[in-house]
């Protein structure tokens, strides 16, 4: 024997329709993140200081920065929120470290670092992680390797023509991790735009130091000899194949 579907109507009084409607506007409310802002938080091990300072600059130049102290909790926790208008590269400074981000307006990220270990890759995750992520591994893979103190450190050594092609490899091998990366096609063109300003100018920056650099690693006399050379070097080298002389590369 099939049992007999009855249905029910239940009248429910107007006061409830408007207490559920008044419950899902405020857990829509509470759901919903500040469009101009992110939130990061973080666990230090092996912390030096009591404080993590985050911040960002606010124009190309840097001389406008946007930045905010936080304490460390009694677990090495910390959480910070900044106000962020547009995509930004945002640092993470401890006593020890120092580490680069990537951060979209709306992000909430976390992060955990050893700040003893500058081997140890600080671990990102959560909502608009992507990019900072790429950064962590950029850094450990080829930042480190083709850095400017490893060059210059080493510029006593190599001859103005060694020295541009040195750090030339440096940005092929730098821009090569970016469009080569598994995820290149997902980062945010504003990233990419910027990973790939950054590197052309750490070039370049590389090469107006360099006669300083060489200067002050070797005897004077050799060194105002080797000025010389090196501005002939960069009229008929640099200002030739570059549009840092005014002109387009040919």
């Amino acid at each position: 024997m099939s049992g007999k579907l009855i249905t029910k109507h239940i009248t429910v009084p107007k006061f409830w329709h408007s207490l559920m409607l008044l419950i899902s506007m405020l857990v829509v409310f509470a759901s919903c993140k500040p469009a101009n802002e992110v939130t990061i938080t973080g666990k230090v091990a092996n912390p030096v200081g009591q404080t993590v300072e985050i911040y960002y600059f606010k124009n190309l130049v840097g001389s406008e920065m946007e930045n905010i102290e936080v304490p460390l909790d009694v677990n090495h926790g910390f959480t910070a929120t900044l106000p962020l208008s547009e995509g930004q590269f945002v640092y993470i400074r401890l006593s020890r470290r120092n580490i680069m981000l990537y951060l979209q307006p709306g992000a909430e990220i976390a992060i955990t670092l050893d700040e003893a270990n500058p081997d140890s890759l600080p671990v990102v995750t959560g909502e608009g992680a992507l990019e900072s992520q790429f950064l962590v591994s950029y850094a450990m893979n080829v930042g480190r390797t083709h850095s400017r103190a490893v060059l210059l450190n080493n510029v006593g050594n190599l001859t103005p023509e060694q020295f541009l092609a040195t750090a030339t490899q440096g940005y092929t091998e730098k821009k090569a991790y970016l469009e080569n990366h598994e995820y290149f096609a997902e980062f945010d063109p504003n990233f990419v735009a910027l990973m790939k300003a950054n590197i052309l100018y750490e070039k370049y920056n590389l090469l107006l130091e360099y006669p300083m650099a060489f200067a002050t690693s070797i005897q004077v006399p050799k060194a105002r000899n080797f000025l010389r050379n090196f501005m002939h070097f960069w009229k008929t080298t640099i200002c030739l194949t570059t549009s840092l002389c005014g002109r387009a590369p040919i």
